[in-house]
């Protein structure tokens, strides 16, 4: 169940930061637009951020089967 969760984040975490970097740039709020290369460096967070979840995953499932003895 948590495998979904953390890919279904990662999977966000990838749309945000793609968002980031269109010309309308990243919406925080009504009044909040980061646009340009203030949005393209969020954006850059947040798909490292998407991509980096997802070995971290792999990682964790493998030490945590070790550990049962699997």
């Amino acid at each position: 169940m948590i495998q979904i969760a953390v890919i279904v984040l990662s999977i966000l975490l990838i749309v945000i930061g793609i968002k980031g970097f269109t010309p309308s740039g990243l919406q925080f709020s009504q009044n909040t637009v980061l646009k340009g290369r203030s949005g393209m460096i969020v954006g850059a967070i947040c798909i490292a951020a998407g991509i980096g979840l997802i070995p971290m995953l792999l990682l964790f499932f493998v030490m945590f089967s070790s550990w049962l003895g699997n």
